[in-house]
């Protein structure tokens, strides 16, 4: 993804997880969250943020659905980049149903997009 970043337009790209809880299968996430885990990730985002301004690159994918409480932290996490410091949101490719792809399933000559992720958001589950 380095070489993705430069061919866009960026020196680097930092990964930020909706959720994170590290697990090789999405069937082992917790079904439900621990809000210790949810403010501990808040917390390492704004301190990484720190009121820079950002282009944001959503590419969440598909597991985003998984767990219900998934989309409802993503909301969260947004609210401490928006709209202070976000500069506008880009994703690669788009599934089927709007979601945005994960980076492992796009092709690296992909071009990017603009996107909406209040109106991703907005749409019913």
């Amino acid at each position: 993804m380095g070489k993705f970043a430069a061919d866009n337009g960026y020196d680097s790209w930092t990964m930020l997880n909706v959720y994170p809880q590290i697990a090789r299968d999405p069937k082992n996430l917790d079904c439900e969250y621990h809000p210790g885990l949810k403010a501990e990730n808040e917390r390492h985002i704004a301190s990484m943020i720190n009121d820079r301004p950002l282009t944001l690159l959503a590419v969440w994918g598909g597991l985003i659905a998984f767990r219900p409480y998934l989309p409802s932290l993503l909301k969260d996490i947004l609210q401490l980049t928006s709209p202070r410091t976000a500069t506008g949101y880009l994703l690669a490719i788009r599934l089927r149903e709007a979601t945005p792809r994960h980076p492992l399933y796009v092709r690296a000559d992909t071009p990017l997009q603009l996107f909406s992720v209040d109106r991703y958001l907005e749409q019913p589950s």
